[in-house]
């Protein structure tokens, strides 16, 4: 179940940064979700501390919702919020991919459960 959450928030997130972004309509039909679940949705990117904001567009029924602008890193064909791991923490995961209970309890550790602490703010609990 994890995963599918997962690609739903990604794909909202990808709605929500874009220049206009998008109404909770939008975001119903693209996601194939109810609209109480899309407000469940923004309210679990907001939990992420994820800044999205609504505004009203003239002529327009619906509110847009976007992500903070500064916020947002553009990749070619994905926006989403920027995560900044250290140098420390890439090479930690990296050894980590077959070795992890060697480093228990060292500093190697300790990068590994920050690194995976940022990692975890993308996929929300069920």
């Amino acid at each position: 179940m994890r995963g599918k959450n997962l690609i739903q928030l990604i794909k909202a997130l990808s709605l929500l940064s874009r220049p206009q972004g998008c109404t909770k309509k939008e975001l119903a039909d693209f996601l194939n979700i109810t609209d109480r679940s899309v407000s469940r949705l923004l309210h679990a990117i907001e939990d992420l501390n994820i800044p999205i904001f609504d505004d009203q567009v003239p002529l327009e029924k619906q509110k847009r919702w976007h992500i903070e602008p500064s916020y947002v890193d553009r990749l070619p064909n994905l926006s989403i919020p920027k995560i900044a791991l250290s140098f420390s923490e890439i090479i930690s995961l990296c050894m980590m991919a077959g070795e992890s209970v060697v480093f228990k309890g060292t500093e190697i550790d300790r990068h590994i459960q920050t690194a995976l602490s940022k990692l975890m703010y993308f996929i929300p609990e069920v």
